[in-house]
């Protein structure tokens, strides 16, 4: 659990530190109640939703189901898109359809495992995906939109960016307070207790490991085959197997903001960002489905990469055509096309050479435990309204920051 709270933490004190660099040297106004209650609870419905994702629908799913997951948490950019079209807009009625189509498609992710299975942790996962989703609001709300509501949401969207840092300023912080704190309640430990089993966890301690004879036609072994001229061995972990594996996956979430943004700014983003983005899931999904089968034909087939001990949740299906057709794993389909539609803007975005990150990105930073759909729902819209503003700078500069 403490690694997930650092591989989020990371990105938020990046967040605070250039924030806190921007406000200091510059003049950047404050933020009005209004609209800092908007940003906090639009952004603890984030991290409450990231956090029952990480702590208790994950942990119940395998790893391929995980990763299908993640292509389901665009459901309010999605409606968002849709309420916020102009009747100026060309084919609207072609845009309309596969809009409805894209919802439709993200909403059978809420229902179908939760429903196939009797697990009472994956009815979660409705409320979990939903309340992802509400971080990218900002970018997919538009005042041309004929809905008065909607109209008045981007009204208010559109004051934030003057206050962008101000705000962030406050709310980075906030957000890792809530996620821990969200850690520590699914954890179901007390807070003393939590804390104080910080250097265990970090620490190695022995696995046990006792022989059970195998199943066959479904029957399972009863307890007196299970105790009787079996072994037990401890096995000693490791070490510092967590460590490197969060280090590892704070470095590539970081690594891929940082050429995703590199890629924006020299004007490669259709080919080296978009395609990239539209093919991180499934290359993942495809990759965990080759080491799974390479796992369950021998156990020691990673014996010289990863410690025995450690490895993916594996599906338990052992054929890929029962696990496509019984589980409706070809849905994850669905929702890669309907994310593939909700971010098309990926593919004809433009923006200035060298731009500015608050002109390529929304928010500041991205979040590490979504990488790819963070990166890509963050990527400023160029269907919005696209003019700048300038704010005078206390030093009597002027800097650029967009309008959105």
């Amino acid at each position: 659990m403490w690694a997930i709270v650092f591989s989020f933490a990371v990105p938020e004190v990046g967040t605070f530190i250039r924030a806190s660099r921007i406000c200091f040297f510059k003049n950047i106004p404050r933020p009005s109640w209004g609209q800092l209650l908007m940003v906090t609870v639009m952004e603890s419905f984030h991290v409450i939703g990231l956090a029952i994702l990480a702590f208790l629908v994950y942990p119940n799913l395998d790893v391929v189901k995980a990763a299908m997951l993640t292509n389901c948490v665009c459901l309010v950019p999605a409606i968002g898109g849709l309420l916020s079209r102009s009747p100026k807009e060309s084919k609207l009625a072609f845009k309309y359809i596969f809009d409805l189509l894209a919802i439709s498609a993200q909403l059978t992710g809420y229902v179908v495992w939760p429903l196939l299975s009797n697990q009472f942790e994956l009815w979660f996962i409705p409320g979990a995906i939903f309340l992802v989703s509400c971080h990218w609001w900002e970018n997919y709300l538009s005042q041309k939109s004929l809905l008065r509501p909607i109209a008045l949401f981007a009204g208010i969207r559109e004051k934030l960016t003057d206050c962008r840092y101000q705000t962030y300023l406050l709310i980075a912080p906030y957000k890792i307070l809530l996620f821990l704190g969200a850690c520590i309640y699914l954890s179901e430990q007390t807070v003393s207790d939590f804390f104080g089993m910080f250097d265990s966890g970090w620490g190695n301690h022995t696995i046990t490991v006792r022989e059970m004879e195998a199943v066959l036609n479904e029957k399972f072994p009863d307890l007196s085959s299970i105790t009787s001229d079996l072994e037990v061995h401890e096995i000693f972990p490791t070490s510092n197997a967590i460590i490197w594996t969060t280090v590892t996956h704070i470095l590539c979430a970081y690594l891929c903001y940082i050429f995703s943004k590199f890629a924006c700014k020299i004007q490669i983003q259709s080919f080296s960002m978009a395609f990239p983005m539209n093919l991180t899931v499934p290359v993942t999904v495809t990759l965990l489905l080759v080491f799974c089968g390479l796992r369950e034909a021998d156990v020691c087939a990673f014996d010289n990469i990863l410690p025995d001990y450690i490895f993916f949740r594996m599906p338990p299906i052992y054929y890929l055509f029962d696990y496509v057709v019984n589980e409706f794993s070809w849905l994850w389909l669905l929702w890669l096309l309907s994310q593939t539609w909700i971010t098309r803007h990926l593919w004809m975005a433009k923006s200035d050479r060298n731009a500015s990150t608050e002109k390529l990105f929304v928010t500041p930073m991205y979040n590490s435990l979504l990488i790819d759909q963070s990166v890509a729902m963050n990527r400023r819209r160029e269907d919005q309204e696209d003019f700048v503003k300038k704010i005078v700078s206390s030093q009597g500069n002027r800097f650029e920051v967009p309008r959105y």
